[in-house]
């Protein structure tokens, strides 16, 4: 498993340090962890994530968390500090550090501040940062026939959520800016309601439900 850049397609995806480190781990837009997320919690927005929300929505992707170290008080490491310990050469670890989500490969650092991955030498890396936990991030055994299909359904299903979700925004955005009468807009309501009904149905099919019917399938 490789650390990656964070994908933000458009100016909605979502902006969060939760969300980014599924990014970064699974090539998917923020807008598309941010669904998983939604998922596994019931909330209707994310922007902070707990860390049992964090770990649960991982494991929709097949990646698994490790607690490794959890600290309290002033003895807290710093993010420095923490470096300076041992720690797997090529390993994933997930780090919150100052309220923060980030992940650490090696050398190679990468958040929602950050975009890219990067060197410890970059701004968004805040090396004075209390660190609370970490865990080591590992990719579950799948079969070969769930391992290669179900990322590219998974994608397949959140590229029509997006596709939804814009003709909603489209009729809401009309009737805001004066396109649409009030009588235009009752005419509207239902295709709109049957549209967020499509919406809330594509958040319950998670990665747990797709994993189960390949894994029936390939036995």
């Amino acid at each position: 498993m490789q650390i990656g850049p964070v994908i933000r397609r458009t100016k909605r995806s979502n902006r969060y340090c939760g969300p980014a480190v599924i990014s970064a781990l699974t090539g998917l837009d923020t807008s598309d962890a941010a669904a998983t997320i939604r998922a596994v919690t019931g909330l209707r927005l994310v922007m902070g994530v707990y860390e049992g929300h964090l770990i649960a929505a991982l494991k929709k992707y097949g990646i698994e968390a490790r607690e490794v170290s959890r600290y309290q008080g002033p003895a807290r490491p710093t993010l420095a500090g923490w470096l300076r310990g041992p720690r797997k050469a090529d390993a994933v670890y997930l780090i919150i550090a100052r309220k923060h989500w980030q992940l650490i490969q090696g050398d190679r650092y990468v958040c929602g501040q950050s975009k890219e991955v990067v060197g410890f030498e970059h701004k968004a890396c805040a090396m004075r940062a209390r660190v609370a936990a970490v865990w080591e991030l590992s990719r579950q055994e799948w079969s070969d026939h769930a391992t290669k299909e179900l990322p590219e359904c998974l994608k397949r299903i959140r590229a029509v959520r997006r596709k939804v979700q814009e003709l909603i925004d489209d009729i809401e955005d009309e009737y805001l800016n004066g396109g649409m009468t009030a009588a235009d807009s009752l005419l509207h309501r239902a295709p709109r309601d049957h549209l967020i009904d499509a919406i809330r149905a594509i958040d319950r099919i998670d990665g747990d439900d797709l994993a189960e019917i390949f894994e029936q399938e390939a036995a």
